[in-house]
């Protein structure tokens, strides 16, 4: 899953972030059709938790994935979490703006648990790899591919290093893998 962490204010923000799907899409698509694109958003804070725009915004969403995945092949989705009770700020938010976004898609996508979502594609449940991008990020072409192709190597390994994990080869200890 190539995913975009954002923020999803208005119905045209739906339009310019299906557009840069599409952009991911043409430059990191594989060929065997398992890399699916989409965004992660949560909507703006609210006096209750739902707002008169949210429907207006979630329409524009889904036609948006429905016409990408109606073009193209059927590996684009969206995930829009629901906002809950924020005490300090009296207004009701997406709870841990990116971290708290990650942590629920990714434990929904296990575990197929929409129920902190206001929209969640069902094309997401089950994948085994996780790409989160910020919405100014524009991989490498095939950049993808690669990484998932270092991960998946029968060769390599995880090594945490007490700060950051990289990858070595099982048989060479000392070679990094680099992507």
């Amino acid at each position: 899953l190539v995913t975009v962490v954002t923020f999803l204010s208005s119905s045209a923000d739906a339009d310019k972030y299906a557009d840069r799907l599409k952009q991911l899409y043409y430059t990191n698509r594989s060929s065997d059709g398992n890399t699916f694109f989409g965004f992660l958003c949560d909507l703006p804070e609210s006096d209750g938790p739902t707002s008169a725009e949210d429907d207006v915004i979630l329409k524009r969403v889904n036609e948006r994935i429905s016409k990408l995945n109606s073009e193209l092949e059927n590996v684009f989705f969206a995930a829009v979490r629901k906002r809950s009770f924020n005490a300090e700020a009296g207004k009701y938010s997406a709870y841990e703006r990116k971290r708290g976004a990650i942590t629920e898609f990714l434990h929904a996508v296990k575990n197929g648990d929409k129920d902190g979502f206001m929209l969640l594609s069902d094309n997401v449940f089950g994948a085994d790899f996780f790409v989160s991008l910020d919405s100014d990020t524009l991989p490498e072409p095939e950049s993808i591919d690669k990484l998932v192709s270092v991960l998946c190597h029968p060769l390599s390994e995880p090594v945490y290093n007490g700060l950051s994990y990289h990858f070595q080869l099982k048989s060479d200890p000392g070679r990094k893998i680099h992507t």
